[in-house]
């Protein structure tokens, strides 16, 4: 006769293991620099393999060399502003931020600014 109580709690820990390894990951799946940015563009919708995107991205007016990388778009994160970007799409805008780098499986290193304002220009 099989305890039904022993699978479950190692159903359970097997899946706080798998939870907390997704935690580190994607912990780790970002770099962070800490200077404020800014960028004008079109604001547009954008749609990657396995969901390594925010949903949003400003094409650029022009292309921008950061480091060693020149850019033609960056994704936006509206995080913790909570700005509603719908009204923006497929405007021209200008937005200002903290410029970070995620990696992700497919796309391996990407930009994505962290929204603070947003206007239309």
């Amino acid at each position: 006769m099989r305890c039904p109580q022993k699978g479950i709690g190692i159903f359970s820990g097997m899946l706080g293991f798998l939870l907390m390894g997704g935690f580190v990951l994607e912990s780790s799946s970002q770099e962070r620099d800490t200077t404020g940015e800014q960028f004008a563009g079109k604001l547009v919708r954008v749609v990657a393999i396995g969901g390594e995107t925010t949903g949003w991205a400003v094409r650029l007016d022009s292309e921008r060399q950061i480091g060693d990388t020149t850019i033609r778009q960056v994704e936006v994160d509206s995080g913790p502003s909570q700005i509603s970007l719908e009204s923006f799409q497929d405007k021209r805008v200008e937005i200002t931020g903290t410029l970070t780098w995620r990696r992700g499986v497919e796309r391996k290193k990407y930009p994505v600014v962290i929204l603070e304002t947003i206007r239309e220009l």
